[in-house]
């Protein structure tokens, strides 16, 4: 008997606990969508691995489904760079985008336009 009211009890905690934090989720999701400059909702189409000396990029396209923040387009490219190469992190990247193209997740994806001297979008 009182392993089950026990039982009940720490349901019934754990349902209160998760109703406080969505409002910070929201907050948080609200937050991104302000300081990107691109929001869509889009498919990883091709990946890409670059090397220039100790700097390493991943450049992944989007194919764009859905466009809900910013200019209406088909697909989207961002880099992703890493200065130190020797860990592998790179190639750890690579590999997720890759494993998503694979998958055909669909994400929602948070991009500033490029700035000065960049030649594609950066994901945050």
């Amino acid at each position: 008997m009182n392993t089950k009211l026990i039982a009940v009890v720490l349901l019934w905690t754990a349902s209160s606990a998760w109703a406080q934090l969505a409002p910070a989720h929201e907050a948080v999701l609200e937050l991104k969508v302000e300081a990107a400059d691109v929001v869509v909702r889009g498919t990883v189409q091709d990946v890409h691995r670059h090397e220039a000396g100790q700097l390493q990029e991943v450049t992944v396209t989007v194919k764009v489904l859905e466009t809900i923040k910013g200019e209406n387009r088909s697909s989207i490219e961002f880099t992703d760079s890493e200065i130190n190469p020797s860990n592998g992190y790179s190639i750890f990247k690579e590999g997720y985008f890759n494993s998503w193209r694979t998958g055909g997740y669909e994400f929602l994806w948070f991009l500033r336009k490029p700035g000065a001297g960049q030649s594609s979008f950066s994901s945050f």
